[in-house]
């Protein structure tokens, strides 16, 4: 019984510590981009993002080898769909130096063998998402970082909490609201988007994708803010190939 106990107290030690740590990384992340926006640096806010460029790296070959085939699929799709994304739509990305890759990402397989639209839910038989994801992408002149839980947090804690917003009313289209000098102070340097119930950072497209049941075509579902599209790709010789849209709605 005593160790049990004792057991249980190392366990909640171990957990408090792990939170502490944890929020205290939150905190020295919004720390500072408070200095930064307090003095208005640009030095500063660029140090910032070099720091979480260096902190968090893309997947290695090592990790990337132990995925399984699908996974690996899913990745290489991403990439390819990026490209094809950045040179059809130019203009979307100029702006901004950074590329904020989503954290994660949802895929389902059908049991089709040829997708012409997007499966039904009946003929799925799997459906998965990756957490944590972290591609090696390869994009013409911007610099890649990687959205984790800590820096989500801690970019809520900057725009919101430090403007004095009540999070459970956030009117982000009322002029003037007090976070949005806060968000365009972090929008020189990487996309930041305000729905009806959030924030979102991640930078357009956000996609999904659905593979087909020989993984050799997909279907990526994906919105560029006013933009829905629906594309399919194909494999061939390894590489995954822009085939014909399937939808295209302009909000």
């Amino acid at each position: 019984m005593v160790k049990k106990n004792i057991t249980i107290l190392f366990s909640c030690l171990y957990i408090l510590i792990y939170a502490s740590n944890n929020l205290s990384a939150q905190e020295q992340i919004k720390n500072k981009l408070s200095e930064a926006y307090k003095d208005s640096s640009c030095t500063l806010i660029k140090i910032f993002f070099e720091e979480w460029e260096n902190e968090i790296k893309p997947i290695s070959i090592e990790e990337y080898n132990l995925l399984s085939d699908t996974v690996k699929n899913v990745y290489k799709v991403f990439n390819s769909f990026c490209n094809y994304i950045l040179k059809e739509y130019p203009y979307k990305f100029k702006d901004t130096p950074y590329y904020l890759v989503q954290n994660q990402i949802e895929y389902t397989i059908s049991n089709k063998k040829h997708l012409s639209k997007k499966a039904k839910d009946s003929t799925i038989t799997f459906t998965g998402e990756i957490k944590n994801f972290r591609p090696f992408l390869k994009l013409l002149n911007k610099k890649i970082i990687y959205l984790s839980p800590s820096y989500e947090t801690a970019l809520d804690s900057f725009i919101i909490n430090e403007s004095d917003i009540n999070p459970r009313s956030k009117d982000f289209f009322k002029t003037p609201w007090p976070g949005w000098p806060r968000a365009r102070f972090l929008s020189k340097m990487v996309q930041i988007r305000a729905s009806l119930i959030a924030f979102h950072y991640y930078t357009l497209p956000y996609i999904s994708v659905q593979f087909n049941n020989m993984l050799n075509e997909v279907i990526i579902d994906s919105n560029l803010g006013n933009i829905w599209m629906s594309d399919k790709f194909i494999l061939s010789k390894g590489v995954w190939i822009y085939k014909e849209s399937l939808n295209f709605l302009v909000e």
